[in-house]
């Protein structure tokens, strides 16, 4: 974990470690986003918690709609406007760690190459 987190730090991410995951906060707007080790798939894993998000901003919106169209158009339209704003925090997020992503996906596979010339180095002896 440590050199990954290394490895972040230098591509110029603002990362932390804390309890085993690796915090990222892609910057500007947008949420941030962690990155744990899943051990059954043996590489990293980029978790944006996007879905809980999601969830939250279309509870909001409907309920924005509701209240617009049924009592009060003021604070309807406030509802509306703070999912909106909701939904494109969650869009700028998988935007600016569409590039995390990639970089991920590099780190697994050299990762997986030195796990594997290691074992190879080790079975030689």
């Amino acid at each position: 974990m440590e050199l990954l987190l290394k490895a972040l730090t230098a591509r110029g991410y603002a990362a932390t470690l804390k309890d085993r995951r690796i915090k990222v906060s892609p910057g500007g707007l947008s949420n941030s986003v962690s990155i744990l080790y899943d051990i059954s798939l043996d590489r990293y894993v980029v978790k944006s918690h996007d879905l809980v998000g999601g969830i939250t901003t279309a509870l909001m919106l409907f309920n924005g709609l509701w209240t617009y169209k049924a009592s009060e158009p003021f604070f309807g339209s406030l509802f509306i406007a703070m999912a909106m704003f909701g939904f494109l925090l969650i869009v700028m997020t998988e935007l600016k760690i569409k590039s995390l992503g990639e970089y991920m996906d590099v780190f697994n596979l050299q990762h997986q190459a030195q796990q594997s010339g290691a074992e190879h180095q080790l079975s030689r002896k």
